[in-house]
């Protein structure tokens, strides 16, 4: 749901591939306006924490792809490309004042199956790893500190017990969450 609460984004598969979808739930006669049309899957959206703005993944033959639709409410809404890798990066995560996404991402990696933690400006600019071997969530993409100062994420560790970790945006150091839990 778009942060006022009206909106809805989804993916369907209606046109063969997983495009993503608009739904105003307060005008349900209406059709959905569809907000993708490249080929391939579309998925993962999470809406900016104020405004029209949607961020989500792109799949392609190169792999999975951050990009954001600035203006959701556009007649024929455009987006634009944060990454553009051989690699699959996934969940991404507005910051609390919806200047910063983050996401996991297994650019460079030579073991696929390993991700690490980057952050982008939401308006753009060159992502930028914060941590190593991180575990992305089940659900969602990276949690923010309410502050939008650091980031809560798994650590990919199973001699620890793949500990919660807090990452600091500002020094990059990062404290285990003693949870007394494992297999965050």
């Amino acid at each position: 749901f778009s942060a006022d609460g009206r909106k809805l984004s989804y993916c369907s598969a209606g046109t063969g591939d997983g495009d993503l979808y608009l739904l105003d739930i307060y005008s349900l006669e209406k059709p959905p306006t569809r907000l993708t049309f490249s080929p391939g899957l579309d998925f993962y959206a999470a809406w900016a924490p104020r405004g029209a703005a949607l961020a989500y993944v792109s799949h392609s033959d190169r792999g999975a792809n951050i990009r954001v639709i600035d203006d959701t409410s556009e007649a024929k809404p455009r987006s634009r490309a944060v990454t553009n890798w051989d690699s699959n990066q996934l969940k991404p995560s507005w910051s609390p004042d919806g200047s910063w996404l983050a996401f996991y991402s297994n650019h460079g990696r030579a073991d696929r199956a390993r991700f690490d933690l980057y952050v982008v400006q939401a308006a753009g600019g060159r992502p930028v790893v914060v941590a190593r071997d991180v575990r992305p969530s089940e659900g969602r993409g990276p949690a923010w500190s309410p502050d939008g100062k650091e980031l809560i994420v798994g650590q990919n560790d199973a001699n620890a017990g793949d500990p919660l970790v807090r990452i600091s945006l500002e020094s990059r150091s990062q404290q285990v969450i003693p949870t007394g839990t494992v297999n965050n």
